[in-house]
Parts: structure tokens; sequence; C-alpha cells
């Protein structure tokens, strides 16, 4: 990741990328408060990263156990995959944006 103020790259690990649920973290270096913007092929890109576990999971599971522990199974499967899938893709392909409201963490605003 390369922050817009300062130009300094950094990596997101897992530490930041845990702490900062919604892409919002300051910058290591400058502490100028960041966001992350998305590209528009993100969110199919999640769906497919999510049902490469949950897809699988949720027809054993379903056709073993029955339709809640298939869902619920669809839940975790999508879990299991969705998350390092959403930490790699945040990290390649996020747009970091300096947060206009100031704040590096906890309040919510518009990107």
């Amino acid at each position: 990741m390369k922050c817009p103020v300062c130009s300094a790259e950094f990596p997101l690990t897992w530490r930041r990328y845990l702490t900062a649920p919604l892409g919002r973290f300051p910058c290591p270096c400058c502490k100028k408060p960041l966001a992350g913007k998305h590209r528009w092929y993100y969110w199919p890109l999640m769906v497919l990263g999510c049902c490469v576990c949950g897809v699988p999971f949720a027809y054993l599971a379903g056709t073993r156990l029955g339709l809640v522990a298939g869902t619920a199974a669809g839940i975790v499967g999508g879990l299991i995959s969705g998350i390092p899938f959403d930490k790699y893709l945040e990290s390649r392909f996020t747009i970091l944006v300096v947060r206009q409201d100031g704040a590096a963490n906890g309040s919510h605003s518009k990107l």
C-alpha cells in the first residue's frame, strides 16, 4: 500500500487489517488518516472468493445433515476463504485516500 500524502509504502499486515474492519487507518509514517476505496471489480471478486469454500462446504453439509447445517457450513466456508481473499485484494488493489473528517478510526463517513 502507498500513502497518498507522504508516498511511503507499507504492507497491510494482519494486525492492521483486523483492527481496521472498515478500511480506515492512519498512515504508519505520517499518521494522516486514510481510507480505502475499491475498484469496480472488488465485489464480484469477493463473492467469488467466498464461494471457493462456501459452496462446497454448504453442498457437503446440506446433502448429509440438512438445510440448517448446509447454511451454517456455507457461512463458515465463506469466511474461511473470504477473509484471506479480502486481505489479499485490500493489500493489492485498494486505492488509499486521505479522510476528510480527520479521524483515523471509529467515526462513520462516506468516501
